[in-house]
């Protein structure tokens, strides 16, 4: 393998790592708005999953997360 090929293997692999990062990131932020959406009582559950961009479902398992804390 030359070294030019090791380094743009290793770039993509980088800038792969990167975007998976970010997109984890942006993933913790919105479960963290809803959560708090959730606590503080702001919204049915559809829209709190429509406002985070979180699916209903994952939304519906937080709900009962917190719900569970409480108990």
């Amino acid at each position: 393998m030359h070294v030019s090929d090791e380094l743009t293997m290793k770039n993509a692999a980088r800038r792969e790592g990167r975007a998976e990062g970010i997109a984890e990131g942006k993933h913790d932020k919105a479960v963290e708005a809803a959560r708090n959406l959730i606590k503080m009582s702001l919204g049915t559950l559809e829209q709190i999953a429509q406002a985070s961009g979180l699916p209903f479902e994952e939304v519906q398992k937080l709900a009962d997360e917190i719900a569970s804390e409480k108990a």
